[in-house]
């Protein structure tokens, strides 16, 4: 018979006598089981002497040697053998779960020199928001800062800076951030302040996140409409998902993106009481990669961009257009993640040439056929007529890989 199935029986052979027993030691609804059996142990050696005693002692929990001899069916006054035998296992089986475990006994803490070989303290993770400072790739001493000069200089002369960048540069000269171009090549796409110089920490994150997987002209347009239909952030947050994501649908994942923005104004107004992000620009980088990578939805690239281009940070964020080419270069082994990529050029690449050398790699990785991974040529106007200049920065496999492409 299963402990389970004696206790049960134990508590209705209790209850079924309970009436029977004086009023000082029946059940009530604040007496515990235990406190219960010692009352009734009590008033059977009192009722009927010394022929309990050994069922009573096993009840107590006491494993001293019983003063009387064990109970004869002559002296139990009636028990039975059967009887007497299911008596004291169901005393010893009570005992058992009543009796309290036994404790581990604590050990000593090891000395100092012990512990420091027992104990592995294993590193912190490396996390989008505070990547590890570990180089990813210590052997690769590439790009050099040499290297990183020449390619801009050479995508400048190609490419010229691109116009879409202009006002970000502008906002970084403004602030006293040095940018490694020379400051007349930027002459002709200066055209005053406007309204471009309004854009606010908030308004980049939600433009960056409006572009993803989209093009630019597609993530342009859904940002207008979105500012037309709320003209505040405060509507935005009022307003249903539903509407929220007809007003960015022509830049696509319209579910998606509304959801991110949505969550991202929420967050916002739980933990700051406003809709602002301009306390950024008093943090440190890793305090603002640590704020916005709170938000869900926002990767590393999103984090990257806002600090290269809004809060105006020397980073260097890595897209699939960066990415791909760094690896066509050698910058990074071929099998690289995107990640490492991004540890390995911020390491590498100067701070004063990251933003221009950013945004003209990412220009190029949109024009060049050598430089992306589609497998036809694109008829566009915009593709690059020539050779790609990069070719001369790339080992010989994979230039002979570029040529055997075309």
């Amino acid at each position: 018979m299963c402990r389970i199935s004696l206790n049960c029986i134990c508590l209705l052979i209790i209850e079924r006598v309970d009436g029977h027993f004086p009023h000082a030691i029946r059940r009530d609804s604040s007496s515990s089981d235990l406190l219960y059996f010692r009352a009734f142990g009590a008033f059977m050696i009192k009722a009927h002497g010394p022929y309990f005693e050994p069922m009573i002692n096993h009840v107590h929990g006491q494993n001293r040697k019983p003063k009387t001899r064990p109970i004869c069916e002559s002296e139990a006054g009636g028990f039975s053998t059967a009887n007497q035998a299911f008596l004291s296992f169901l005393g010893r089986e009570l005992t058992m779960q009543r009796a309290p475990r036994k404790r581990k006994l604590l050990r000593s803490p090891p000395s100092s020199a012990s512990s420091e070989k027992s104990v592995k303290v294993k590193p912190a993770n490396c996390t989008n928001a505070a990547p590890c400072n570990a180089e990813p790739y210590p052997d690769n001493t590439r790009p050099s800062s040499a290297e990183c000069r020449a390619v801009r200089d050479d995508l400048l002369a190609l490419h010229g800076f691109p116009p879409e960048f202009a006002k970000y540069r502008r906002w970084r000269q403004l602030n006293g951030v040095q940018c490694g171009v020379k400051s007349e090549q930027l002459d002709d796409d200066d055209n005053g302040d406007g309204d471009e110089d309004d854009e606010s920490v908030l308004d980049g994150l939600v433009k960056i996140v409006l572009s993803q997987n989209t093009t630019d002209v597609n993530s342009q347009r859904a940002f207008a409409s979105l500012k037309s239909s709320f003209p505040t952030w405060e509507n935005v947050l009022a307003a249903e998902p539903r509407c929220i994501e007809d007003a960015i649908r022509c830049g696509g994942l319209a579910p998606t993106k509304a959801s991110c923005i949505k969550n991202i104004l929420t967050s916002l107004l739980e933990k700051r009481g406003k809709l602002c992000l301009e306390y950024l620009r008093d943090l440190s980088v890793d305090e603002i990669k640590a704020e916005l990578s709170n938000f869900k939805g926002i990767g590393p690239k999103t984090v990257a961009c806002v600090l290269m281009f809004n809060l105006q940070q020397d980073d260097f964020p890595v897209d699939t257009h960066v990415f791909e080419i760094a690896k066509r270069m050698g910058w990074v082994p071929s099998g690289a993640d995107r990640n490492k990529t991004y540890l390995h050029l911020n390491r590498r690449i100067p701070d004063e040439l990251k933003f221009d050398l950013n945004c003209l790699l990412f220009t190029h990785g949109k024009l060049c056929f050598e430089c992306s991974k589609r497998k036809e040529k694109p008829r566009r106007k915009e593709s690059l007529p020539i050779s790609c200049p990069l070719l001369n920065y790339c080992e010989t496999s994979e230039q002979d890989a570029f040529n055997e492409s075309t």
